[in-house]
């Protein structure tokens, strides 16, 4: 199923909140799939509309271009992940999906609050993992300004007491089982 769980070389075991490689796998072949058939799409109207619908071409043209920019991209075949956790505490990267130049924000565990299982409001209110994280102003800044944005705009409540709440929903993962692993985690090495 989803590589949820794994250890390192060092033995130490790591839960990792990400797209699984198969699902990646999709996702790109979908993108360089779109791709060729708006090549083909225009290929044709380029042969057999004389003058007519340059709109659908020019459209065809840049879903093609787009697509294949998308799918042809080594980055976009990498794994998102959004978070990970390990014996330290849980771990946020600047962009998503992770690149060379990504830093990370530690957040170790005595500065997790409550890991639950919540109705997110800038997921369509669709139910994902909610984690309390007591983080300075200028590490929500840097790591969370996206999600600081969205619950300004739509009322969520981003603070409690001197936590910042976050919260993910990742279509691949198991809501409750993600929230029960992290828990473990978090009662384990707290």
């Amino acid at each position: 199923m989803v590589r949820a769980r794994r250890t390192t070389t060092s033995g130490a075991e790591i839960y990792s909140y990400e797209t699984p490689m198969w699902a990646v796998r999709i996702l790109g072949v979908v993108a360089l799939t779109v791709s060729i058939l708006c090549t083909f799409s225009f290929s044709y109207l380029l042969r057999h509309d004389a003058g007519q619908d340059l709109p659908l071409k020019l459209m065809m043209l840049a879903m093609a271009i787009g697509f294949g920019i998308a799918g042809g991209k080594p980055r976009n075949w990498q794994p998102w992940v959004y978070f990970y956790a390990d014996s330290a505490g849980l771990h946020f990267p600047t962009d998503c999906p992770p690149k060379s130049t990504t830093k990370w924000l530690a957040v170790p565990w005595k500065n997790v609050g409550e890991i639950a299982e919540a109705q997110l409001y800038s997921q369509n209110r669709s139910t994902g993992v909610s984690l309390a994280l007591m983080i300075s102003s200028d590490e929500i800044d840097r790591f969370f300004r996206n999600e600081k944005l969205a619950q300004s705009i739509l009322g969520g409540g981003s603070s409690s007491g001197p936590y910042f709440t976050v919260g993910y929903k990742n279509s691949f993962k198991d809501t409750e089982e993600a929230v029960r692993a992290l828990n473990s985690m978090k009662e384990q090495y707290s």
